[in-house]
C-alpha cells in the first residue's frame, strides 16, 4: 500500500538532508513529532535522518534511525590516533552524563575519541546535510558535531526539550537551552517589549499542571517553617570544569551540586528548611543528599509538586525547572547562570552576599516588578521559541520548524540521492561501531541502506 506522502515525493524528490542527533529515548510524543517533521520536510524536498542510541517504536521504519553510541567509550578505538586540542575537555565531561539509566561505558581514550570524530566527519562528508540539529548541546558528542559542522559552515543548532511538556526548543549556542536569551544582542530588548497574553499564560499553567500564583508570601504564619528547594541539573550541563571558559555561561561559583548545597545551607536564616533535589544523572549529588543532615533529600520527578510547595526555588543549572517556577510565579534564586540572567526575574547570585540574597527571595523583594518581567519572558518564549507537539497549546509546531529548516536547503541538487549518501555513510561508519550494540541488542549491521525510503 502506497504511503499518502509517496505521491508528493514523486513530484518533489527529496535532495536535501536534515540530520538530527538525539540521545533521549523516543518518549512522550517525541517520535510522532519526528514523523510529522519528516513529512513536512519531504514536502519541501528534504529528508530527515535521525541518529540515536535508542530504536524507534516497534514497527516504525521511517524516518530512518541510525545507531550512535551514548558514551564515547562505546566506540571502537582507532589505533594510533593523534589527539586534537579540543578533545580533552570532551573527554573530561563524558563521565558527567552517565547515570543509573545510562551506565558508564569503558573510560574513553584518544582512540575512542578519534572514532567519534571519524563518525562526525563521515556524517558530514557522506550525508552532506543542509542543516544539523544536535540534542542536548552540552553533551560531548553534540558539542563535537556542532563544532565540526560550524567549522564547515553548515548551519547547526542545539535542540532540547522545552520548559513545557511536549515542546522542543532550538539554540544557536552549544552550552544549553536558554543561553541565547543571555548572549544574543537582539533578544533581551525583544523580551522587554513583549506584551504577554494573560489568558495564554493561565492556559499554560493549567496545561503544565502548575498551581496559580499567590500575591503574597506563601507562609505569613511564622509558626510554619519556610521551605527553599534547590533543584539541580545534569552535572555536564551546567557544572563545567574550571579550565573551561563555558563556566562564563554556566557555573562560575560552584563546581558541584553538593558545593552549592553547602553554600546555601550556610546562608539560610534560622528556621528555614532546605530541600534538595539533584538530577537523576548526578550520582555524586544524590549520594551527598542521601547522607547530609543539612538537607531534606527529594528524589522525585514531580517537579511541579516541589514548585508548588516551596517558598523559594533555588537552581543549579536546571534551565527547564527554573522556567517552570517562573511560569508558576514563584520566587527563583539562581546559583548558576542561565536564561534568567539579567532579565530582572530571578534573585541572581553573582558571587556576593548569598545570605542577603536569600533574605530578599524569602521576602519577595520587588515582587510585582519581577512577576511582570517573568510574564514577559515566559510569554515571549511560548510564542517565539518553543515548537509544540500535536495537541499542545503552542502556536508553532512541526510545520513551522520544517519551514525554518527549509531556509538552509542548498539550491543545487547533490550528485547522489539521500538513500545513496546514506549507504556510503553506513559503509564508512560500520568499523567505528564494531564493538557497539544498542541497549536493545541491535547491532550496527542491522541498519542496511534499505532502512531509508
Amino acid at each position: 500500500m502506497q504511503r499518502q506522502d509517496d505521491s508528493r515525493r514523486q513530484t518533489m524528490p527529496a535532495a536535501g538532508v536534515c540530520v538530527v542527533v538525539q540521545f533521549l529515548c523516543f518518549v512522550d510524543g517525541l517520535w510522532t513529532f519526528w514523523e510529522a517533521l519528516a513529512r513536512d520536510l519531504e514536502a519541501q524536498g528534504q529528508s530527515l535522518v535521525i541518529l540515536s542510541p535508542h530504536p524507534p517504536p516497534a514497527g516504525a521504519t521511517w524516518p530512518p534511525v541510525l545507531p550512535i553510541p551514548y558514551a564515547i567509550g562505546e566506540y571502537t578505538a582507532v589505533a594510533g590516533a593523534a589527539p586534537r586540542a579540543h578533545w580533552a575537555d570532551l573527554l573530561d565531561v563524558d563521565w558527567a552524563f552517565h547515570s543509573p539509566t545510562h551506565p558508564p561505558a569503558p573510560p574513553p581514550g584518544i582512540g575512542e575519541m578519534a572514532a567519534a570524530q571519524a563518525l562526525v566527519d563521515a556524517l558530514l562528508d557522506h550525508l552532506q546535510p543542509d542543516v544539523v540539529l544536535a540534542w542536548a548541546p552540552p553533551f560531548p558528542q553534540s558539542r563535537l558535531l556542532l563544532h565540526e559542522a560550524r567549522w564547515r559552515e553548515i548551519p547547526a543548532f542545539g535542540i532540547e526539550r522545552g520548559f513545557l511538556p511536549g515542546t522542543l526548543v532550538l539554540e544557536s549556542h552549544d552550552v544549553g537551552i536558554g543561553v541565547d536569551m543571555v548572549s544574543h544582542p537582539v533578544l533581551p530588548s525583544a523580551v522587554a517589549d513583549h506584551a504577554p497574553d494573560a489568558d495564554m499564560l493561565a492556559a499554560l499553567r493549567v496545561y503544565a499542571g502548575l498551581a496559580a500564583a499567590e500575591p503574597a508570601p506563601r507562609r505569613p504564619d511564622a509558626s510554619q517553617a519556610p521551605v527553599i528547594t534547590l533543584l539541580g541539573s545534569c552535572p555536564g550541563f551546567n557544572l563545567q570544569p574550571r579550565q573551561s571558559r563555558l563556566i562564563q555561561l554556566a557555573s562560575p561559583w560552584f563546581s558541584s551540586f553538593a558545593e552549592a548545597c553547602e553554600a546555601l545551607a550556610d546562608a539560610l536564616p534560622p528556621g528555614v528548611r532546605l530541600r534538595a533535589r539533584p538530577h537523576q544523572a548526578d550520582v555524586a549529588g544524590r549520594a551527598y543528599c542521601a547522607a547530609s543532615p543539612r538537607v531534606e533529600a527529594a528524589f522525585t520527578d514531580a517537579i511541579g509538586d516541589l514548585v508548588s510547595t516551596s517558598d523559594v526555588i533555588a537552581v543549579v543549572g536546571g534551565t527547564r525547572t527554573q522556567l517552570e517556577a517562573v511560569l508558576a510565579e514563584r520566587p527563583v534564586l539562581t546559583l548558576t547562570r542561565g536564561p534568567l540572567a539579567g532579565a530582572g526575574v530571578a534573585y541572581e547570585f553573582n558571587g556576593d552576599d548569598l545570605g542577603a540574597l536569600v533574605a530578599q527571595a524569602l521576602a519577595r523583594a520587588d515582587w510585582v516588578t519581577r512577576v511582570q518581567a517573568g510574564r514577559r519572558l515566559i510569554g515571549f518564549l511560548a510564542r517565539h521559541a518553543l515548537f509544540g507537539f500535536a495537541g499542545t497549546p503552542l502556536p508553532r509546531g512541526s510545520t513551522d520548524l520544517a519551514a525554518f529548516l527549509g531556509r538552509f536547503r542548498l539550491p543545487q541538487a547533490m550528485s547522489a540521492s539521500p538513500r545513496d549518501r546514506l549507504a556510503r555513510y553506513l559503509e564508512a561508519t560500520t568499523p567505528l561501531l564494531a564493538d557497539f550494540g544498542t541497549r536493545e541488542g541491535r547491532r550496527v549491521s542491522d541498519y542496511p541502506a534499505s532502512h531509508a525510503r
